[in-house]
């Protein structure tokens, strides 16, 4: 009899400390699951997971939410997590034929002196072109001559989109707000 694999989005949020990655993906591999996306960072010392898992079986769930109450105690970490109805990846993502996906994939970084409206000026550039933004992270760091934003931007456009267009649109806002940016093509790169 087979059991069908199980689909789960876990979010986690604690007080940052070696070793929150390793105890909660120890937990997940001694039960066969899977990190099939995610996202992890640190924010004002609290240190933050959103993850989508997939997970062998019922029986492999029920195990990594014991484990889960454990890491709670232990580390003092807060869970939620949600199952899902429908599969983790998308069916473009599974393809291994690039001409099937409707959009190409983007990597875009801007970094320059902190202002007001950076990514709100980027998000706002990219919806006119219908773009998805599908990551996003943003950072300030001291500099020598002040604090400096830096913001990386993953997203999806639609391949009516021509890449110099695009490219040429992020410099001119770049050059507007006296930034660096840097736009590369993810189906462009080298596996």
């Amino acid at each position: 009899m087979t059991t069908a694999s199980i689909s789960v989005a876990l979010s986690t949020i604690g007080q940052d400390k070696p070793g929150l990655v390793s105890a909660l993906t120890q937990a997940l591999t001694t039960v066969g699951g899977n990190i099939a996306d995610s996202t992890m960072t640190r924010l004002g010392g609290q240190f933050a997971m959103i993850l989508l898992l997939e997970l062998p079986s019922e029986s492999a769930w029920l195990q990594l939410r014991q484990a889960l109450l454990g890491l709670e105690e232990t580390l003092g970490l807060t869970f939620t997590h949600k199952r899902l109805q429908e599969a983790i990846l998308p069916a473009h993502l599974k393809s291994h034929n690039p001409a099937e996906k409707p959009h190409r994939s983007y990597l875009v970084s801007v970094a320059g002196r902190d202002k007001t409206g950076i990514t709100f000026e980027v998000s706002t550039l990219l919806a006119g072109f219908e773009a998805n933004i599908t990551d996003l992270n943003a950072h300030s760091i001291a500099g020598e001559e002040g604090t400096v934003y830096i913001l990386v931007v993953e997203f999806d456009c639609p391949k009516t989109v021509p890449h110099t267009v695009l490219d040429a649109e992020l410099q001119a806002l770049g050059t507007r707000l006296s930034l660096e940016v840097r736009l590369r093509s993810v189906d462009a790169i080298a596996l």
